[in-house]
């Protein structure tokens, strides 16, 4: 049984499909592919489409559910082809979740948070500073990783 997409995702690839007088294949890159293939939510209003196949499929697949199409405008999501993309050489590493950890000079777990790739490491960092205040008052001093830059907390 494969695995749907999740809204809006879902109904418009459906109804897109319900248009179709053949089968497609659409290699797809970007947030669609990163929420379809690691679970990470990345939501994103345009599906980019690498290739499709059989070629003469494209005209009829951009009609139908490319940018201002009626499908498009209904759904809130468009098909775009994009053909050759080249991600950053570390596009794979900001996909899987990012972790914060706070722990004693003993190595003991005091806060952790775990958030998506999406956001930025001085926001998670913050997180895991204001977890790690409210449970523990005493502590005065923290000792952070050198990728940790800018001000963290007031």
């Amino acid at each position: 049984m494969p695995i749907l997409p999740p809204s809006p995702w879902r109904e418009f690839l459906q109804e897109l499909d319900a248009k179709m007088t053949e089968v497609c294949r659409l290699p797809c890159f970007g947030g669609f592919a990163v929420t379809m293939e690691y679970g990470i939510s990345r939501l994103t209003a345009d599906i980019d489409v690498l290739d499709v196949a059989p070629p003469h499929t494209v005209k009829v697949l951009m009609r139908e559910g490319g940018k201002g199409s009626p499908l498009a405008l209904k759904h809130k999501v468009y098909l775009d082809f994009v053909g050759i993309a080249n991600p950053p050489c570390d596009y794979e590493s900001r996909l899987h979740p990012k972790r914060h950890i706070a722990v004693d000079t003993q190595g003991n777990l005091l806060a952790v948070v775990v958030h998506s790739a999406g956001i930025q490491d001085r926001a998670g960092a913050r997180a895991v500073l204001m977890r790690l205040f409210y449970r523990f008052d005493t502590i005065t001093k923290v000792f952070a990783d050198g990728g940790y830059t800018g001000k963290l907390i007031d």
